[in-house]
């Protein structure tokens, strides 16, 4: 019984995934509390942080951003307890991207430099890149234009190294904002352009960093 209980969990958290993709959150939400209720009462601890990771994303996604909050630090105490290094950058770095959205500022910073110690630990490039690139934007829009500069370079210098050349344009428009903030016009277009080609190549849009 525990074995069928436990599949249904996760069948549960599946079914709430795709009622996610098609936008019927209601739903999805009853279907991720449903699967959380089982695992919490078969202490499968490390599939409970994982949803609580996902309805923390759903109430991201809807703009709950304080429910949002409420289970991303759920996931991540649970990930602390277990020792669950690899999912802790992307748990850091949403607290980070939710306190941003709440204008709680002072801590923005802490939950950053964890998320990419995290993700250096691990060895993740991916993760880093997109740590330092979330966190550059972050100081961008803060007016901290030297520091924005420093982070973004970091990024733009990890995502020459990887595939995904829609994070790479991403952050080429990142930089090239900063650099009109910095009245260098000549450089923002550079960037801008650089970007400009990657999109022509992919035929597609560009879009930000999903966590």
């Amino acid at each position: 019984r525990h074995g069928l209980d436990l599949a249904l969990s996760y069948i549960y958290m599946n079914k709430a995934n795709a009622l996610t993709e098609l936008a019927i959150y209601d739903q999805a939400l009853e279907y991720h509390f449903k699967g959380a209720e089982i695992k919490e009462k078969l202490n499968d601890t490390k599939g409970l942080m994982q949803s609580y990771h996902n309805i923390g994303n759903l109430y991201s996604q809807i703009s709950k951003i304080e429910e949002a909050l409420l289970y991303y630090r759920k996931a991540l105490n649970v990930a602390i307890q277990l020792r669950l290094v690899t999912s802790l950058g992307n748990l850091y770095s949403n607290m980070a991207v939710t306190l941003a959205r709440l204008d709680r500022n002072d801590s923005v910073p802490y939950y950053y430099d964890k998320s990419i110690g995290s993700f250096e630990a691990t060895g993740d490039k991916a993760g880093l890149a997109m740590a330092f690139n979330n966190f550059g934007n972050y100081l961008l829009e803060q007016r901290l234009l030297n520091e924005s500069e420093d982070y973004l370079m970091r990024a733009l210098e990890l995502r020459r190294q990887l595939v995904n050349v829609n994070h790479l344009a991403n952050t080429l428009i990142n930089l090239g904002n900063l650099m009109i903030e910095k009245k260098n016009n000549k450089i923002a277009e550079v960037y801008f352009n650089e970007a400009l080609e990657i999109v022509k190549e992919q035929n597609g849009l560009v879009k930000g960093d999903v966590l």
